[in-house]
């Protein structure tokens, strides 16, 4: 060992009568050698001292100025190995600070102030205000790893887990249960942002309690995930370890009155990507690029049969109304805005696809379908008044001015194929209706109620008819190739 205090002898030759010690120590880097007798510790306190209570093991005075440091453990190099302490499999850490509760629970009685308990604290005093030209980067604590690779795979890793900050939460049982309950917190990494006083966040400014920055460069090939937050499970097959594990209960969790809503500003939301923009100002969203192609992807998968008790879905949008009310709510909108462009291809607000591969079966049964887009309506009783609508699927129209040209269609309900599909069997299907098609002309002037555009009837099938029931009288319009004359 090249030196070592008992924490007894340094206080009884450095503290005299002012009642402290002050030293300045310079640890400087020890190169341990693996097999041999070479020394491990530069300096080592004894903390089973008879230390008058209250004072410190080591204290090291304020710099005032300058670049030194109050304490420094080995050399700042930018690339050159072996200048600062050196570390292996078996000299895992520069620096060790071990503590634990003495046997004596740790905490007060509820209702009581709680203290901050903590192994070691690093705290930095800013009193001084921050000029707006003025560039700031501060931590607390920073943890730095730095890669440099001139070649080859030097400085590259692969497999388990890499860190610059690294939070460790270590939870044993020996028998029985362990019950953590009330309304604590326990995390392995845990950030909180605490204000007094009025204090103000502008538009162009950040308050997070996690962020994810990202300084990547173009030259980095993403055929990874290069995520902000990663949420995964340790991997029993690839890692050191082969113990079985579980994953999360949630990967993301938001518990109600995390978000302040209004009282916050207009933007605030449980989740938000991109920004919004009035008037449909370019540049607020997230752009899209041919690889880039969604904002949110959620995979999931069935497996098994689950029963039809169960309700298999990607997401869940559940807007629980509890009150009379006159704003729109909806369990989910989608919106398209076009803005002086011309549309080609599929464009819509909202998309279902029930898509086949290989094959699919749709069998017997009142209570079984399959559609790309599915409406439903339950629950208790409803009542619908003289002019209200309930509808499985609702269109209405807010377009000021609509041009139709020559074979255009504008309709709120249409269907057809696209390319080699096959035709629809029925284009309309209706059944239990008590009626199956009711038109309300918008006045007494003449409107189509039934229209069939460059189609001939069957000249052979002269028995059809159109149903059309006027209040309670049922009118009959006989429908043969006679009468169309095309």
């Amino acid at each position: 060992m090249a030196l070592t205090w008992e924490a007894r002898q340094f206080f009884q030759d450095g503290m005299g009568s002012k009642g402290r010690a002050d030293i300045l120590a310079q640890l400087e880097k020890v190169a341990v050698t693996a097999g041999t007798a070479e020394v491990s510790h530069s300096l080592v306190l004894d903390a089973n001292a008879a230390i008058t209570s209250g004072m410190s093991t080591l204290i090291l005075d304020k710099i005032a100025s300058g670049t030194a440091d109050n304490l420094r453990v080995g050399a700042m190099a930018s690339v050159l190995d072996g200048s600062g302490s050196v570390l292996s499999s078996t000299r895992t850490a520069s620096a060790r600070f071990y503590a634990d509760d003495g046997g004596t629970a740790l905490g007060v009685t509820i209702g009581l102030s709680v203290p901050d308990i903590r192994n070691v604290l690093s705290r930095v005093l800013v009193t001084e205000s921050a000029a707006a030209a003025n560039n700031l980067r501060l931590s607390a604590v920073m943890g730095h790893i730095k890669a440099y690779s001139v070649t080859g795979d030097l400085g590259i890793w692969n497999n388990e887990q890499v860190a610059s900050v690294y939070g460790f939460m270590e939870l044993e049982r020996v028998s029985g249960t362990a019950t953590y309950g009330g309304y604590g917190v326990s995390a392995a990494v845990l950030g909180c942002i605490a204000t007094t006083g009025v204090i103000t966040v502008n538009t162009t400014h950040v308050f997070a309690g996690l962020a994810a920055i990202s300084k990547l460069t173009s030259d980095l090939v993403h055929t990874g995930k290069t995520c902000g937050v990663y949420v995964g499970k340790y991997d029993t097959t690839n890692w050191s370890s082969a113990v079985a594990r579980v994953g999360w209960g949630i990967g993301l969790y938001i518990p109600t009155g995390a978000i302040g809503g209004a009282t916050v500003n207009a933007n605030a939301a449980a989740i938000q990507v991109g920004d919004f923009a009035a008037a449909a100002a370019a540049g607020s969203g997230i752009v899209f690029s041919s690889v880039y192609t969604g904002l949110v992807k959620v995979y999931g998968e069935s497996t098994s049969n689950l029963t039809s008790a169960v309700n298999a879905r990607c997401g869940v949008f559940r807007h629980l109304i509890t009150a009379s009310c006159a704003h729109e709510t909806y369990g989910l909108i989608g919106q398209v805005v076009a803005k002086s462009s011309t549309l080609s291809h599929l464009h819509a607000g909202l998309m279902g696809t029930f898509e086949v591969n290989t094959a699919a079966t749709v069998p017997a049964g009142d209570a079984i379908g399959a559609a790309g887009v599915m409406s439903r309506i339950g629950g208790a009783t409803i009542t619908v008044g003289s002019t209200g609508m309930l509808a499985g699927v609702l269109s209405t129209q807010n377009a000021t001015v609509v041009t139709i040209t020559s074979g255009g269609v504008h309709a709120a309900f249409a269907c057809r194929k696209v390319g080699s599909g096959v035709t629809w069997a029925e284009a309309l299907h209706i059944e239990d209706a008590l009626v199956a098609i009711r038109f309300k002309a918008a006045d007494n002037s003449y409107a189509h109620g039934v229209k069939a555009l460059a189609k001939k009837l069957d000249s052979a099938n002269t028995t059809h008819c159109i149903k059309i029931m006027v209040g309670t009288t049922a009118a009959y319009i006989p429908a043969w190739v006679q009468e169309w004359n095309t």
